[in-house]
């Protein structure tokens, strides 16, 4: 749903294949559209069937992630759900540009009508952490979460220092994955050492455990005036939804002969990463 923009601001990958596009004068139209989902039958064509129709689609989205395995890193959807019953309604989510952004967008509650900034598009890496310091700024008495990737965190994570300085007590949760691609190369960097020379609060979060008491750890030093790093070590195995769209746009415009190219190497990649993970064990 594009609401205030132009098509033509739209990359061609961020738009499903059918958009709902309301221009600035026509947000009324937005009640119209949203009558045109399928609600359940029993309550057909009134705005109660279809919140219950959007409400079980979010619990059965919620259920098969619980279900994924994550092995020895975070479950996205087990630090959502945490995330949500640890902050307050009014409090305002920020992302970056990355899978984190897309994750965040499906998986995590926003009760503000106000309370979740993001990027548009792919050429915003390094927003979050400025974003948060500026929206902590003009909103001193509520609380700022940025999620934020590893990449990003290296870009503009120096930004931290004014939080610091001002005593903002905002709260940076980093997406921290260490994944080497053709686009990052990253491998480890001792986060914690990042965030002690800034004088930053640093709580690691290494698996599904516990997660609840370290955000209270958390929210109270950021309570405190004391900006914190949530080094998170996610688990990116399982693509986003709107992470699998993208691909399938991808490969949609592509000759025969790439895909099959694409095909072939996904399948090495695949036998060679089992191989290794056997050698490892």
């Amino acid at each position: 749903m594009a609401i205030g923009t132009n098509t033509t601001d739209l990359d061609y990958l961020d738009a499903p294949d059918q958009i709902v596009h309301l221009q600035p004068n026509a947000i009324p139209a937005l009640l119209y559209k949203l009558r045109e989902l399928k609600p359940d039958a029993n309550d057909k064509g009134s705005a109660k069937g279809l919140a219950k129709t959007i409400a079980k689609a979010k619990l059965e989205q919620r259920e098969d992630w619980l279900e994924h395995n994550s092995k020895r890193r975070v479950n996205p959807e087990v630090f959502f759900s945490a995330l949500s019953k640890a902050t307050s309604s009014n409090a305002i989510v920020v992302t970056d540009q990355g899978a984190h952004r897309a994750l965040t967008a499906e998986l995590l509650p926003i009760n503000n009508p106000k309370g979740f900034v993001s990027p548009a598009t792919l050429n915003a890496m390094g927003y979050c952490v400025p974003a948060v310091n500026a929206i902590k700024l003009a909103n001193p008495d509520t609380e700022v979460i940025g999620i934020v990737g590893d990449g990003a965190m290296i870009i503009n994570g120096m930004e931290a220092l004014t939080a610091v300085r001002e005593k903002l007590g905002a709260i940076y949760c980093l997406f921290n994955n260490s994944e080497r691609t053709k686009e990052k190369n990253l491998g480890h960097i001792n986060w914690g050492a990042f965030a002690d020379a800034l004088e930053c609060g640093y709580f690691p979060i290494t698996s599904n455990r516990g997660i609840d008491t370290i955000l209270r750890r958390a929210l109270k030093t950021a309570d405190q005036g004391q900006p914190v790093i949530l080094d998170i070590y996610i688990d990116y195995s399982r693509k986003s939804h709107y992470a699998q769209h993208r691909e399938k746009a991808e490969l949609a415009r592509l000759p025969s002969r790439d895909k099959l190219s694409i095909v072939k190497r996904a399948i090495v990649r695949k036998i060679m990463g089992s191989i290794k993970q056997k050698d490892s064990v």
